[in-house]
C-alpha cells in the first residue's frame, strides 16, 4: 500500500458513548478482556481507536446479549466468545 488509508473511527470514550455505556464500564470491559483491544492508533497522539464497523459488531453482539441479561460480565463466556469471534472475523476482512 503506497498511500495512507483513511478509516472512520471512534476513540475509546466515543465508542463507549456510541454503545450507550460509560467510559468506566467500557474500560473495565477492556481490562477484563470482555472486548478486544483496539488495533488502530492515532500516530500523532497515540490514542486507540475502533473503526465504525468494529463498533457496529460490538453493538450487534451486545444487543443480542441484552435480550437475556441486564449486564455483561466475566461469567458471560458465550457472549465473550461471540464478541471475539465476530470482531476478529471483521478485522480479518476489513481492517
Amino acid at each position: 500500500m503506497d498511500f495512507p488509508q483513511v478509516v472512520e473511527c471512534y476513540t475509546v470514550p466515543e465508542a463507549a458513548r456510541a454503545l450507550g455505556k460509560t467510559e468506566l464500564t467500557f474500560k473495565r470491559w477492556l481490562k477484563e478482556d470482555l472486548i478486544p483491544e483496539p488495533i488502530l492508533r492515532d500516530t500523532q497522539r497515540g490514542y486507540r481507536h475502533y473503526s465504525v464497523g468494529e463498533v457496529t459488531v460490538m453493538a450487534r453482539v451486545l444487543s443480542l446479549h441484552e435480550q437475556s441479561f441486564s449486564y455483561y460480565a466475566q461469567g458471560h463466556t458465550q457472549t465473550r466468545e461471540q464478541m471475539m469471534q465476530q470482531m476478529f472475523g471483521y478485522r480479518e476482512h476489513f481492517v
